[in-house]
C-alpha cells in the first residue's frame, strides 16, 4: 500500500488537535481539503481512523495504531535527514591521515585539493611517515586513515583497500654509463654506487629484499630521509637511485637527471589505504575515504 506523506502529516496534525479545523489552520489549508485527505486515507486503509463529533474528532483504536506508526515514520525521516546532512557540503570535522612519501609526492595533493572544494569545512591533518610507521599509527588510533606502500608487515586486524598504482624507475645523473639503456634489470645497476633511503622506508626495504634474493650487494654511498634528498644527491653525482616515477618526472626538465625503466615485476607497486574499520574513522573520515577510492 502506498501512503502519501502529506496526508499522513495532516492525519497526525488532526489527531494532535482533535480537530480538522485546527489542523487546516495550522497547515494553511481549507477544512474541506483536510477532510478529503483524511477520508481518502480511511478509504485506503479500509477502516475509520476518527470518530466524528460536533466538538471535533477523536481517534478510533485503529486511529491510535495509525498514529503510533505515523510518528515512527516521521521520526525515522528526521533521523535520515540528519544523517544525510552529515554527508553534505556542510559536513565538518577533522580527519587524521598518515601517509608515506610516495603517496604524498604523487597522489594526495590533487586528491586532497578536489576533496577540499567539495567539503570545505572538513580539515585534514596530514603527517608524513614511513609505511611501517603508518600501520603502527592506525593500529594505535593516532591516525584515522593510513596510506602506505604494499609489502609492509603487521597489517592484520586492519581493513586494507587498494588506492593507487605506481612504477619505480632508475634515476641516474647525466653522462652516466647506463644512460644509453632503455631498460635495466637489477643486475645491470647494482654494481654502481647508489643513493638510498634510511632504514624504515618500505621502498628501501623492498629494494634490499630484491637484492638479497639474488645474492647481490648494494654499494650504498649515501642515505637520506626524503625523495627530495635522493634527487639532490643523484644530481650531484653521488650515485644512482630507485624512485617512484611521480617523485622524479616533474623535475626532469629543470635538472640534470635521466630516468630508465626497470624491467622487473617488483618495480610496479600498489599504494594501499589502511583503516581499523568504518566506525573508527567517523563521518568526515568516511567521506574522505570514499573520495580517495572512488
Amino acid at each position: 500500500m502506498n501512503y502519501n506523506l502529506i496526508t499522513l502529516d495532516l492525519f497526525l496534525c488532526a489527531s494532535k488537535h482533535q480537530s480538522l479545523a485546527k489542523a487546516a489552520e495550522e497547515k494553511n489549508l481549507v477544512v474541506s481539503a483536510v477532510s478529503k485527505r483524511i477520508l481518502d486515507l480511511e478509504k485506503s486503509v479500509g477502516v475509520n481512523l476518527f470518530y466524528r463529533k460536533n466538538s471535533g474528532v477523536e481517534l478510533t483504536p485503529a486511529g491510535h495504531e495509525m498514529q503510533k506508526h505515523c510518528m515512527e515514520v516521521f521520526n525515522s525521516i528526521k533521523v535520515m535527514d540528519e544523517s544525510i546532512k552529515e554527508y553534505s557540503k556542510e559536513s565538518s570535522g577533522t580527519v587524521r591521515v598518515s601517509a608515506n612519501s610516495s603517496s604524498i609526492t604523487q597522489f594526495l595533493p590533487e586528491d586532497f585539493a578536489t576533496f577540499a572544494k567539495i567539503f570545505p569545512k572538513i580539515k585534514i591533518k596530514l603527517k608524513e611517515k614511513t609505511s611501517k610507521e603508518v600501520i603502527l599509527s592506525v593500529k594505535e588510533n593516532l591516525s584515522d586513515i593510513g596510506i602506505f606502500s604494499e609489502h609492509v608487515e603487521n597489517t592484520e586486524k586492519l581493513k586494507i583497500i587498494d588506492y593507487k598504482h605506481d612504477t619505480l624507475i632508475l634515476v641516474v645523473p647525466e653522462y652516466h654509463p647506463l644512460m644509453s639503456k632503455l631498460t635495466v634489470k637489477i643486475e645491470d645497476f647494482i654494481e654502481f654506487e647508489m643513493v638510498g633511503l634510511e632504514k624504515g622506508s618500505s621502498l628501501q626495504a623492498m629494494i634490499d629484499k630484491q637484492v638479497q634474493k639474488k645474492n647481490l650487494k648494494i654499494k650504498k654511498k649515501v642515505e637520506t630521509v626524503s625523495f627530495e634528498g635522493v634527487r639532490g644527491m643523484v644530481e650531484a653525482g653521488l650515485g644512482i637511485a630507485v624512485l617512484p616515477t611521480g617523485a622524479i618526472k616533474p623535475y626532469l626538465k629543470s635538472s640534470k637527471l635521466k630516468i630508465i625503466k626497470i624491467d622487473e615485476k617488483w618495480a610496479k607497486r600498489t599504494i594501499k589505504i589502511a583503516i581499523k574499520n568504518e566506525e573508527s574513522i567517523g563521518k568526515a573520515g568516511a567521506l574522505l575515504l570514499d573520495h580517495l577510492i572512488s
